[in-house]
């Protein structure tokens, strides 16, 4: 019991300081038979996963990579009519074809993309990988959230069937020791018969506690699955 008491203490710190408080007692309620399991609604639509931080970064990462590699595409095209002395003419166009770089005395720096597509070309090629990349990550993210949520939702379907099967034996079990016990007070059987069905009932109960505990966790793993949990309706 002190070590278990410690247990309680040091959890009961951890959580004091996870929402910003010092370490102190934590009110809960005195029964753990009080706290039951939340009702979980027919549909949870797939929207909610929108919530998550994850898949919140992933999106704006592949956002990101296809603007970037919009701007390198766009680079490819130089803005020939933005010159200093106005829009090009065709004259100067083929005196430009044969020797481009007089553009440097007509539209400064608008020669460069013409000069440097090769490396405008690598760009647009890193931007593409890098949006490619971005792309992968982002279904890598949402296959693990759904596998999450999916995991955490057969766990509790699981977790009740199995709750509700422990509570029939749990009414069984007790049943069997009143029996026993009213053997014992009518001298039909001994006492070990009684303190048998006594251990029974207790692992049973454990058991039942066990198994609540792992649906109650199930409950939250989804809440952080869904990135915030759900509405009954």
């Amino acid at each position: 019991m002190p070590q278990l008491r410690h247990q309680i203490a040091q959890q009961e710190n951890a959580l004091s300081i996870l929402v910003g408080m010092n370490p102190r007692e934590i009110a809960r309620r005195p029964q753990f038979n009080q706290i039951m399991p939340q009702q979980m609604p027919q549909l949870l639509p797939s929207l909610l996963l929108n919530r998550r931080p994850d898949i919140v970064q992933a999106q704006r990462l592949l956002l990101a990579a296809d603007a970037t590699l919009a701007s390198s595409q766009a680079k490819l095209l130089p803005s020939l009519n933005l010159t200093a002395s106005g829009t090009l003419q065709s004259s100067e166009l083929h005196q430009l074809i044969d020797n481009p770089f007089r553009l440097w005395s007509i539209g400064g720096s608008v020669l460069a993309p013409l000069l440097n597509r090769e490396a405008l070309t690598a760009q647009v090629d890193v931007s593409m990988a890098a949006r490619n990349q971005a792309l992968y990550g982002y279904e890598k993210v949402v296959r693990n959230a759904f596998s999450e949520v999916n995991d955490a939702m057969d766990a509790i379907l699981q977790g009740q069937a199995q709750l509700a099967e422990l509570q029939k034996q749990e009414e069984y079990v007790s049943e069997a020791l009143r029996i026993a016990r009213n053997r014992y007070q009518n001298g039909y059987a001994s006492y070990l018969d009684e303190l048998d069905a006594q251990r029974t009932l207790f692992t049973t109960q454990l058991n039942l506690v066990s198994v609540k505990n792992n649906l109650l966790l199930a409950q939250i793993a989804l809440y952080r699955a869904l990135g915030g949990g759900w509405q009954a309706q």
